[in-house]
């Protein structure tokens, strides 16, 4: 039984090695970018405070009309 769980350990290890050795890969490939933050769209900081101002707004009205 003891060999059977070893034998597991040594494949998930191998897989996370696999899966790690590619994301490593991806990113050198994207300019130390992972693929993740390639896809997302870029915000300006000012778009950024923008979104969260009208995003306190609505709670804010929210919390209102609780009231």
């Amino acid at each position: 039984m003891a060999a059977a769980q070893q034998s597991d350990d040594q494949i998930k290890h191998s897989v996370v090695a696999r899966r790690e050795a590619r994301e490593r890969e991806l990113q050198e490939a994207w300019g130390g970018l992972g693929l993740g933050n390639s896809i997302r769209p870029h915000l300006s900081r000012l778009e950024r405070d923008k979104a969260a101002w009208l995003k306190a707004e609505e709670e804010e009205r929210r919390q209102a009309m609780e009231l």
